[in-house]
């Protein structure tokens, strides 16, 4: 269910200007747009290339499907001015886009986009005022885009290529079932299937849960869940407004890709992240870049919980404990500061994402134990663990039951309890992000609309219902900062910043939102752009306090201590550049380069999770 509009939340600006280069006129486009990519490129969005500009009127398209989506249902709002917005949104793709294929796509994300306005109806959430408002913004935008498109043809005597022919959006011959329902102001009847395959940690509950929740906004009242086999299920639903069907197939996330190269799934989900060979393999297909942001979607969060029979002493155990335990290098609890007694192992299968994760970042080289007694369910591993007084065992934060879950310590010293604000923060040192992974071209337009679904907030509070960690933002919990400077007492980096961040800390409240960037780039990652989006409605809602908005930016420890001051400083202004596009303006933003480093810079893994901006309040 998508949050109500808020026309201060959801501003988009566009500015068109020319500029020469080598010779050759091109346009270039100064934009500021709410959307999924359009947030991504990172602090150097000033200048958009012409391989960028499909990226940004996709995006418009999708905000203007969305307005016209939701006023399609308010009287304030007559056909004529819909039709009229959807003819002017016409004009400017037939200005900027000449490739068939992008053009389809533009109308799919808009087609999608549509139905999400739709459903802001049916969930009760229609503020016919504010979308009459945010359709004024929308005009004047669009006026303006189309006017300077028709300037640039007449004065620009040095391009020589052809105008695209003519395409009337609003009236494509595309054919499109949720355009001809929203052409005749009728709601949508039926809902395609969808097919889901990959992840058990995801697929056992929390996406027949989240398909449940869209069928019912989509207006859905007999839903209902058939098991379809072994770690298999469909989700029907049905009703005057809508029918529903999807397949969900859990069988471990090595099997998303598998069975996306296929054709025999929609959406691929995985509790781990994707390698960079299934996505060399997807690409082949033509699938798309399956790792960037717009194909992958972090539905959720999840920690790996390491746990034990409850009656264990042990409280806490080190990376290199854990390890050692599941390779059988220890084999008795005594070694670890326990009761005597061997050690019985409990692992996942090898086709479960969460076994890879492990694999990961706890057994890296070691092989696990053969010993060991492997689970394809979670919930049957967690509950051999709690019933074995010897039993040790590992699962996502959905599944500890009726063990006891332990803190991890880190090589480095650091030390951490598995709490929901660690794993949203993702210092937590087995967070784990939980992926959908979709196709750049997908033929069946619910995927869209249910990942739409999937990350907005009411489907975010579902995720925490379900048992895992959600991504909607969280206050740090009150003894939060005194732990967090006590465990600067590790740091790497400038006494002088580390000094400089404790005195700030000490008067501030921090948000679990942290932003962090793809890896060995500069852009956003696929969750930091959906959380640029988090942090501006958080921050129009009121939930801030009145407080001052501080963002604080960090590095790796490589490098010198002003080099890495600078970077952290940039990495802080590129975030502060992206929420003032949101008309959401920091009031302080800066670095501390290496300083309170919340991971050990000894692996990559480690210099990635420090590399990030967080959010504080003072």
């Amino acid at each position: 269910m998508p949050p109500p509009i808020r026309c201060r939340a959801t501003e988009v600006a566009i500015l068109w200007k020319y500029h020469f280069l080598e010779g050759h006129l091109r346009h270039k486009l100064v934009f500021a747009v709410v959307g999924t990519i359009a947030m991504t490129a990172a602090g150097n969005i000033e200048a958009a290339q012409p391989g960028n500009r499909f990226d940004i009127v996709r995006e418009i398209a999708a905000e203007v499907g969305r307005v016209l989506g939701t006023a399609s249902s308010c009287t304030n709002i007559t056909p004529a001015r819909i039709k009229g917005m959807a003819d002017k949104l016409s004009s400017v793709i037939n200005a900027y886009i000449t490739n068939n294929e992008e053009f389809s796509s533009i109308r799919q994300v808009y087609d999608q986009n549509i139905v999400v306005g739709q459903r802001t109806v049916s969930s009760g959430l229609t503020d016919c005022a504010a979308a009459e408002r945010r359709l004024d913004q929308l005009e004047r935008t669009v006026t303006t885009a189309t006017t300077f498109s028709a300037t640039s043809s007449t004065d620009t005597a040095t391009d020589t290529s052809p105008p695209p022919a003519p395409v009337p959006f609003a009236t494509s011959t595309v054919t499109s079932p949720t355009m001809a329902a929203f052409a005749n102001g009728l709601p949508r009847s039926a809902i395609d299937a969808l097919r889901f395959a990959g992840s058990n940690t995801i697929g056992a509950e929390l996406v027949p849960e989240l398909l449940k929740l869209y069928a019912r906004t989509a207006g859905a009242s007999d839903i209902r869940e058939e098991k379809a086999g072994d770690e298999e299920l469909f989700v029907r639903a049905g009703g005057k407004s809508a029918n529903f069907s999807a397949f969900v197939a859990s069988h471990g996330s090595a099997t998303a890709v598998a069975t996306l190269l296929k054709g025999g799934a929609d959406i691929g989900m995985m509790s781990r992240p994707i390698t960079s060979e299934e996505v060399a393999s997807l690409a082949a297909t033509g699938f798309g870049e399956a790792n960037k942001p717009g194909q992958e979607h972090v539905v959720a969060l999840d920690g790996i919980l390491v746990f034990v029979n409850k009656s264990n002493p042990v409280n806490e155990l080190s990376l290199s404990d854990i390890a050692a335990i599941f390779s059988g290098a220890t084999a008795d609890w005594s070694q670890i500061g326990g009761r005597p007694g061997h050690i019985k192992i409990y692992a996942r299968d090898n086709k479960s994402g969460t076994f890879d994760t492990f694999k990961s970042l706890v057994l890296k080289d070691r092989k696990l134990a053969s010993t060991a007694a492997r689970y394809e369910s979670s919930e049957e591993l967690s509950d051999a663990v709690a019933a074995d007084p010897d039993g040790i065992g590992f699962a996502g934060f959905a599944y500890l039951r009726n063990a006891k879950a332990v803190s991890i310590g880190t090589d480095c010293g650091l030390s951490f309890a598995p709490t929901a604000f660690s794993v949203k923060t993702e210092e937590y040192p087995l967070a784990r992000r939980l992926f959908l992974h979709t196709s750049n071209h997908a033929t069946n337009p619910e995927v869209g609309q249910f990942i739409e679904f999937a990350l907005s907030a009411a489907a975010q509070r579902a995720v925490d219902g379900k048992g895992f960690v959600s991504l909607l933002p969280e206050l740090s919990p009150k003894d939060y900062v005194a732990k967090r400077l006590a465990l600067s007492g590790q740091d790497q980096g400038d006494p002088k910043l580390l000094s400089s961040f404790a005195q700030k800390a000490a008067n501030g409240i921090r948000l679990s939102i942290t932003y962090r960037f793809q890896s060995g780039r500069s852009e956003l990652d696929s969750r930091a752009i959906r959380d640029i989006n988090r942090l501006a409605e958080f921050v129009d809602s009121g939930k801030s306090r009145g407080r001052r908005l501080a963002l604080l930016g960090f590095s790796d420890s490589r490098g010198t201590s002003a080099r890495n001051a600078t970077l952290a400083r940039e990495r802080a202004e590129q975030i502060a550049k992206a929420l003032r596009q949101r008309d959401v303006n920091p009031e302080i933003v800066t670095g501390y380069g290496a300083a309170a480093p919340v991971a050990c810079n000894s692996s990559d893994e480690g210099l990635e999770k420090n590399r990030r901006v967080e959010v504080w309040l003072f």
